[in-house]
């Protein structure tokens, strides 16, 4: 039988959170607010997940805000349903799509939880810490796009309803991805596009607020795919399935637009993008294109005088970070085969890591603790493709920061002089941008 998020809420046997939503799909996350022990934020990765049972689930996880109380869990906000990627050749309209053109930007979504206003991003709890540009965080970009249109976080909030939780866009022009908005809104804009529909799926009217346009389907139909491509870079579709009645948004991307997105990578850093674009394993386009193309400086590839292989680089990361991190789970756990369960050693050393600055690193630690439980990483190869294939490259570089400065401890030692060579050069490249 198909998940869903309802009926994962409504079988909550009190058991550990994270462990909970981890045994449904080991790529979800559970970050709790740290103002407040009774909420929870659930996400999944965006990625394809391989359970064709689970997909629904696993698409409603996005971002969801979860309220635990006496009765057990309660969904109070949600940043709505994973976007699904379709390619613009591939779609057919039906006559009760709901279709806007796409606008790119960070979503962000506002509720109001104990006469508290929190506004969040999709992974972040406090969007006022969750960054892309490094100076300025995503909660610092929606002041500015109310502050430009003549209001400020105070006035607008008092604009909304308590007891219904918001989705908005925030399109600003230091948070730019693929599109570049400048000839539509001016060289510095900064707007909050309203993604809030009624029940009879029309925008709500919230003001400061600005919404992507409807595009009617007999417009959409009448045009050829050439048509439709040189029209649109790309459009979101909202469709609700007849049988299940499960809502699910598609992105409708042209092939300039994916083609772009595909060779793009979505990171601040320049090197993080290198990294990402080695992951991507694209044959058509190679780590040393993507530098090419991008004008980055090879000559920093230096340790000792001696020139560093890119790709060698990399795969030693990926392969010695497993390696320490198998090596943490079996230093503070041992695992009872019978029993299944872990039981906790060497606590005192454990204090070390158990902080904010380490949450990253102590949140693989227990995904890889499940893994293991549930024999999904039987080998430390398993692990090493989780770790590409599950671990956003943000927060695989918080990992190698931690495991920086941890590697003089007994539970993180590292015998390879290369990793820690690499490391360091790799964070400091990190940090350079």
């Amino acid at each position: 039988m198909a998940l869903n998020l309802a009926s994962v809420l409504n079988n909550y046997d009190n058991t550990d959170i994270n462990e909970y939503f981890l045994n449904q799909d080991k790529t979800l996350h559970v970050r709790q607010f740290p103002e407040n022990e009774k909420l929870f934020l659930l996400s999944n990765e965006y990625l394809k997940t391989t359970k064709s049972d689970n997909s629904d689930f696993y698409r409603e996880c996005k971002s969801v805000i979860i309220y635990k109380h006496d009765e057990g869990l309660t969904s109070i906000a949600n940043g709505g349903t994973s976007i699904i990627d379709i390619n613009m050749n591939k779609i057919e309209f039906m006559d009760d799509d709901l279709i806007e053109e796409l606008v790119e930007g960070t979503n962000v979504t506002v509720f109001n939880f104990e006469g508290t206003w929190n506004i969040c991003t999709t992974k972040c709890t406090d969007s006022y810490k969750s960054y892309f540009n490094p100076v300025k965080s995503f909660g610092t970009m929606f002041d500015e796009c109310l502050e430009n249109d003549g209001t400020n976080r105070e006035l607008f909030l008092e604009l909304l309803d308590k007891s219904q939780f918001y989705n908005f866009i925030i399109v600003h022009h230091e948070n730019k991805y693929i599109t570049d908005y400048t000839e539509k809104f001016g060289f510095d804009y900064k707007l909050l596009v309203n993604n809030n529909r009624d029940k009879n799926n029309i925008f709500m009217d919230i003001p400061h607020t600005t919404c992507s346009a409807n595009i009617l389907v007999s417009d959409l139909q009448n045009k050829t795919r050439t048509e439709l491509s040189e029209s649109y870079s790309g459009l979101v579709l909202n469709r609700q399935c007849p049988i299940n009645n499960i809502k699910s948004t598609f992105r409708i991307m042209s092939d300039s637009f994916l083609l772009k997105v595909s060779r793009k990578p979505n990171h601040y850093a320049k090197w993080a993008c290198v990294l990402q674009t080695f992951l991507n394993s694209d044959p058509k386009y190679s780590v040393q294109q993507y530098i090419m193309d991008n004008c980055i400086d090879e000559h920093k590839l230096i340790i000792n005088k001696r020139e560093v292989n890119i790709i060698g680089m990399f795969c030693l990361l990926y392969k010695n970070t497993a390696l320490i991190l198998n090596k943490m789970v079996l230093y503070f756990t041992t695992f009872d085969h019978v029993k299944s369960s872990f039981t906790k050693i060497n606590e005192i050393d454990f204090a070390i890591i158990n902080t904010s600055e380490h949450s990253v690193l102590k949140a693989i630690l227990t995904t890889m603790q499940y893994g293991i439980k549930h024999k999904h990483f039987k080998t430390d190869n398993n692990i090493i493709m989780h770790l590409k294939r599950n671990v956003r490259i943000k927060d695989f570089i918080c990992i190698l920061r931690s495991l920086k400065k941890l590697e003089n401890k007994s539970f993180c030692l590292n015998t390879n002089t290369y990793y820690s060579q690499y490391q360091t050069l790799f964070l400091n490249l990190i940090d350079e941008n």
